[in-house]
């Protein structure tokens, strides 16, 4: 009976940009969804040791991560013959700007500085539109980071290279420092390796990336360091 109850919803909270997730499990789902988000639930460690983030918004991060490894990696069918993959539609000088909201495929919205984030390193099919909606042209999907790129960052930073940050590198994206729209090139020297929770720190803006003798910094905000000494991850070069 409890098996035959199950469901899962995902619906849109009118006026907000905000969707409800809701549902019932049989205790075996249940525990394989525990399984999978509990390690990722846990505090993320920080040079200030301070995950502001409550227990209930830890977990919907890590349902997040959770999926992101199985879409980037292609292990999903495909869906109308082609594989699983998000539009965004959004003018691009206002995204550069860093302004207005960007469209998804389901009808929702984003926020520019969103789009910017995921644009990092997501499988990104760009819709370039001029004036009163013109569609100018469909780019083709792309993965910014990958192949031998991709490897050969791993290889580098092992893992999410922000500060005692001890996540790795499958569930990590390659955030360019300086953005592609801005002009940043996908090459290693413009790439460092970071989980989502700390990408997201980084495109608030408060923490600087950078690259030093082939090592990325981390230039924290004065509040944290007021001679904004520049940090380094060391957890994943421990012995």
């Amino acid at each position: 009976m409890r098996y035959s109850r199950r469901e899962l919803n995902l619906v849109d909270v009118p006026g907000t940009s905000a969707v409800r997730v809701h549902g019932r499990l049989d205790r075996e789902s249940a525990g394989v969804l525990r399984a999978a988000l509990d390690p990722l639930s846990a505090p993320r460690r920080g040079p200030n040791d301070a995950d502001l983030r409550s227990p209930g918004q830890r977990r919907a991060d890590a349902l997040t991560e959770v999926c992101q490894p199985v879409l980037a990696f292609g292990k999903l069918p495909d869906t109308g013959g082609e594989r699983p993959h998000l539009v965004v539609t959004v003018d691009y000088d206002k995204l550069r700007a860093g302004v207005a909201a960007a469209t998804l495929d389901d009808g929702g919205y984003l926020s520019a500085a969103t789009v910017r984030r995921m644009a990092c390193d997501a499988g990104v099919i760009a819709v370039v539109l001029k004036g009163a909606g013109q569609v100018l042209d469909i780019g083709r999907d792309r993965r910014l980071f990958s192949g031998h790129l991709r490897r050969a960052l791993i290889a580098r930073d092992r893992g999410c290279a922000f500060p005692a940050c001890d996540r790795p590198a499958r569930y990590c994206d390659g955030h360019h420092i300086k953005h592609w729209v801005d002009g940043g090139v996908t090459a290693l020297h413009n790439a460092v390796l970071l989980c989502r929770y700390h990408h997201r720190v980084i495109h608030e803006g408060e923490w600087q990336a950078e690259l030093k003798d082939n090592q990325p910094r981390f230039i924290p905000p004065d509040y944290i360091d007021p001679e904004r000494k520049p940090l380094t991850n060391t957890y994943h070069r421990r012995p």
